[in-house]
């Protein structure tokens, strides 16, 4: 029977009984010495393990008696806890009915999958994000104790759901450290295989909401290569949304349209709405990049025809606030006005603060545009707070660099200050390289 195993029945007997390690050190063994044991170290003298297995009213004959009920009794768990992953979207409330009726030891390594499911289960059913973050680091906490849950990836499981937890919270710098620690724990040889191309297209999609394009399109080469082998096509739609909006930005236009085309056709056979949606929205953009307008209005409106298939309200802030801006191109002022309200009226009741701020800079320009002045000013400002708010530099230049404008036509004193703002901020946007 492997050390391991021993310890960590051992452990579990000693928490069973709730003594600590310091209760049972005498003068023959130490708390050090216990801890060993229970860690399965090698380098613990036989006897020792014998004396503290009796102090533990634990004969070592009847261990592997004891082994096989904890094996049986661990394997009952497992099964429980692997067919719960399968109801956590579509039955959230059996998930928490099943997971709360498991007595689970916090010595038994299955501790560490029920503080995952746990932290899944407030993710998805409750929208409490603070919650399924102190679980994900409760259970990454708890799973290097056990050896053996290192093949299950549970740890990369976990690094990869408090990553998005921070892309939720629009915090995009902790969402990427949080992903990239998730690929340096995942093992390759182990379960759960598919994570890797989760983590890897999440990556990408931090890398391009910070706006490093170049890193982000290697990462989604390196994606590309495993095509083929990639199972979740939810990771395979991702990889061309993202692929898309980066190409875009790099004003590779035909490629972007080549990318996102494929990305809609996969999403419809497959009855990817929201995937259907986004893509659609994406290629609108490319269109009013290039100047099509027709075509980007299209493309638009067929995505918010999708309106009945869409569940979540923050998707709706982009299209139309694209919308808007090809209504002002067209100078349908009123048309522009209503769908850009809307847009920003959307912002504020969700949670995605880079199109809030994307949205109330482009009502700031219809009431620019209109030499509605002072009310262009309280929006402005409205995006620049948000802006700041979570440290999005370039639409801070953005809001400042309208607002001077604005300025410049009411009040040449603001204008002043306003001015010097915006060349505080192009400093740090020449520092951080964001600005050429």
């Amino acid at each position: 029977m492997d050390l391991i195993t021993i310890g960590q029945l051992l452990r579990k007997r000693r928490k069973d009984l709730r003594k600590k390690m310091e209760d049972l050190a005498d003068g023959h063994i130490s708390t050090s010495t216990i801890s060993n044991i229970e860690r399965g170290l090698p380098n613990v003298n036989p006897n020792k393990v014998t004396y503290y297995a009796e102090k533990l009213n634990v004969e070592l004959e009847d261990l592997p008696n004891l082994v096989n009920e904890s094996r049986k009794e661990a394997q009952k768990v497992d099964s429980i806890l692997h067919s719960v992953q399968s109801l956590l979207v579509s039955n959230p409330d059996e998930v928490l009915k099943r997971l709360n009726s498991l007595t689970i030891s916090p010595s038994s390594p299955s501790h560490c999958t029920k503080l995952y499911l746990l932290g899944r289960y407030h993710q998805i059913a409750e929208k409490d994000l603070e919650t399924a973050h102190n679980l994900f680091l409760e259970a990454i906490r708890t799973i290097d104790r056990f050896s053996t849950m290192t093949k299950t990836n549970i740890k990369a499981a976990c690094y990869y759901e408090l990553a998005r937890v921070f892309y939720y919270q629009n915090e995009m710098e902790n969402a990427l450290h949080t992903c990239l620690k998730g690929i340096d724990s995942f093992v390759s040889n182990g379960e759960r295989s598919y994570l890797i191309h989760s983590l890897k297209v999440s990556k990408a999609i931090y890398l391009e909401n910070l706006e490093r394009y170049d890193e982000a399109l290697n990462t989604l080469d390196e994606l590309w290569v495993d095509l083929n082998d990639i199972k979740n096509l939810f990771v395979i739609l991702n990889m061309h949304e993202v692929k898309a909006k980066i190409l875009m930005n790099k004003k590779m236009y035909t490629e972007a349209i080549q990318i996102a085309t494929d990305g809609i056709e996969i999403a419809r056979i497959n009855r990817f709405h929201e995937r259907i949606f986004e893509l659609w929205t994406i290629l609108g953009v490319i269109h009013m990049r290039t100047n099509d307008l027709d075509e980007a209005e299209n493309c638009l409106l067929t995505a918010l025809a999708l309106d009945n298939k869409i569940d979540n309200e923050y998707l709706f802030i982009r299209p139309h606030t694209q919308l808007g801006l090809l209504y002002m191109k067209q100078e349908q002022w009123e048309e522009a006005f209503q769908t850009l309200d809307k847009a920003v009226r959307l912002g504020a009741k969700t949670n995605d603060a880079k199109r809030h701020v994307l949205a109330l800079i482009v009502l700031g320009d219809w009431y620019r545009l209109r030499e509605q002045y002072s009310e262009a000013v309280q929006t402005y400002q409205k995006a620049l707070e948000l802006a700041r708010r979570h440290d999005f530099k370039k639409q801070q230049y953005e809001s400042l660099f309208e607002l001077s404008r604005c300025w410049k036509q009411i009040d040449e004193v603001e204008f002043s200050k306003s001015v010097a703002n915006l060349f505080e901020i192009e400093l740090q946007l020449h520092h951080e390289r964001i600005i050429p």
